[in-house]
């Protein structure tokens, strides 16, 4: 999403959500289970652009 407030202004807005469903054998679910980790992580990423044309 790009908003122009005013003339050679840009505001722009990204967001991004992903999930990964891991299917792993025994021993590496316990070796991630050990590590903390989740199976099936999920990731959420945000931008925020300002732009400014000369």
């Amino acid at each position: 999403m790009i908003w122009s407030p005013v003339k050679d202004f840009d505001i722009g807005v990204e967001l991004m959500y992903a999930k990964l469903n891991n299917s792993v054998s025994a021993p590496m679910a316990a070796a991630i289970k050990a590590a903390g980790l989740k199976k099936s992580p999920d990731a959420i990423e945000a931008r925020l652009r300002l732009q400014r044309n000369f």
